[in-house]
């Protein structure tokens, strides 16, 4: 049996648990190190672990408490932690030597705490470093199965920056026809991602957000991802409490598609389910994923794939919905695959297959 991945996590939040939990799933991975600083999100970690058997197993084999100056001592803090629960026995971060405990490192709470001891490792880590999207602009940007022209290099203190939830469901599209798609253009309908009051109104939860800001971000980072592509975003429209997001891909092709050219590409694409002829609507889907939650994150829409012939070329239109609670979380194990890929032998592709495989796709 081939030796495991070690991940290290920094923050174990909302996306930081769930990309742990996929993570301890898989036979090729285990997380070996979680560093989480003394908040109400471990108090809620706790709690849930507490009743919840998946919530325990999902947690990293050794947990480490960083605590902040403002807060208390780090040997007081550890203490009353061990003290009032036995789920978890907690160390010091500053016990913690990232090299000697992990291959690579996924944080999610970068750049908070960039002056930090515990970040400050990361100069001197041998592997890599992959941080989320809102360490925007550091990092490399990763959208696999796409790293830019040069992105993928080891050494001491490499550091990725992961797509966001958009870009993990966008770029595995664009990927299969990039070869000879010459533009695209691209409209987006998403869960709202700003900053919300404490209490929520109808007119709240009912408004529409037009979003020029993360409109030209994504056609930024597609554009570095697919160079030779001329990207048009033509709109980032947001709503609260939306499952899944909503896209539409328009695509130049400089070769002639059929539509039953098209649904095979798509059909052959890691990360995607084609969905039968007859749904319309993300209900059903909603309601299989109530019951199991082993579906890819980007789901197209059958129905609505047409293409249309001109002279010299084709185009192309797909309407799909990207799953959000997974779509980064999928990005995330596929990037560390990528870059923990020492023998070289897999391709991206294979890759995102073999996450695919492990999660049950």
């Amino acid at each position: 049996m081939e030796k495991k991945i070690r991940i290290g996590m920094r923050g174990l939040g909302l996306l930081g648990f769930r990309i742990a939990r996929a993570a301890q799933q898989s036979s090729d991975m285990e997380v070996a190190v979680g560093v989480v600083i003394p908040d109400k999100a471990l108090d809620e970690l706790l709690l849930r672990a507490a009743f919840h058997p998946q919530t325990r197993q999902a947690l990293p084999r050794k947990m480490y408490l960083a605590v902040p100056r403002h807060i208390g001592r780090e040997s007081n803090l550890v203490r009353q932690y061990n003290a009032r629960q036995q789920i978890i026995r907690f160390e010091g971060v500053s016990q913690l030597c990232w090299r000697n405990e992990c291959d690579c490192i996924v944080d999610t709470a970068y750049p908070a705490g960039k002056q930090d001891a515990v970040v400050q490792q990361y100069a001197t880590f041998p592997g890599s470093i992959i941080v989320q999207d809102g360490a925007f602009p550091d990092g490399v940007l990763i959208a696999p199965p796409v790293i830019p022209v040069g992105g993928l290099q080891r050494g001491s203190g490499r550091l990725y920056r992961m797509a966001d939830c958009i870009l993990s469901g966008v770029v595995p599209l664009i990927h299969a026809f990039h070869e000879t798609a010459s533009e695209i253009s691209l409209s987006l309908l998403t869960q709202y991602n700003g900053r919300e009051p404490d209490y929520l109104i109808a007119e709240r939860a009912g408004a529409v957000y037009v979003r020029q800001d993360v409109r030209e971000r994504v056609k930024q980072d597609i554009s570095i991802l697919f160079p030779a592509i001329e990207v048009d975003v033509q709109s980032v429209v947001q709503i609260p409490s939306l499952l899944h997001y909503q896209g539409t891909l328009t695509a130049h092709l400089a070769s002639g598609m059929s539509r039953e050219d098209v649904l095979e590409v798509l059909a052959r694409t890691p990360r995607v389910c084609l969905l039968p002829a007859g749904v319309s609507s993300t209900y059903p889907i909603n309601l299989a994923r109530s019951m199991c939650d082993s579906l890819p994150s980007i789901l197209v829409f059958s129905d609505a794939v047409s293409t249309k012939k001109v002279v010299g070329k084709s185009i192309i239109r797909i309407i799909f919905a990207i799953y959000y609670r997974t779509a980064a979380v999928y990005s995330n194990l596929d990037a560390i695959r990528m870059l923990c890929n020492t023998d070289g032998q897999k391709t991206p592709i294979d890759i995102m297959r073999c996450t695919d495989t492990e999660a049950g796709f």
